[in-house]
């Protein structure tokens, strides 16, 4: 970040941080969790990573053998109804 952006930003934020933590105040937001909470702060927010993540994507072979081409060969061709063999 350029020198006079960071500048920019911080005189910002120096007006932005009292009013947010104004705001946490007012509804009744600590800071930082409490260690009674930690508990259960930490159970859900593995369940929500859970929840949210992406699912595994399939794995799939990246190399093959003559062999395993031979065959996708012959099932292809059963499958289209041609007579052409392996190659």
């Amino acid at each position: 970040m350029p020198k006079k952006a960071k500048t920019t930003a911080i005189e910002e934020w120096k007006i932005e941080e009292p009013k947010r933590n104004d705001s946490r105040k007012l509804a009744g937001i600590d800071q930082y969790i409490q260690t009674e909470d930690l508990d259960d702060y930490l159970h859900t927010l593995s369940l929500k990573r859970q929840e949210l993540s992406f699912p595994a994507c399939p794995a799939m072979p990246i190399a093959s053998t003559s062999n395993q081409k031979n065959k996708a060969y012959a099932v292809i061709s059963q499958f289209m109804g041609t007579s052409e063999g392996t190659n």
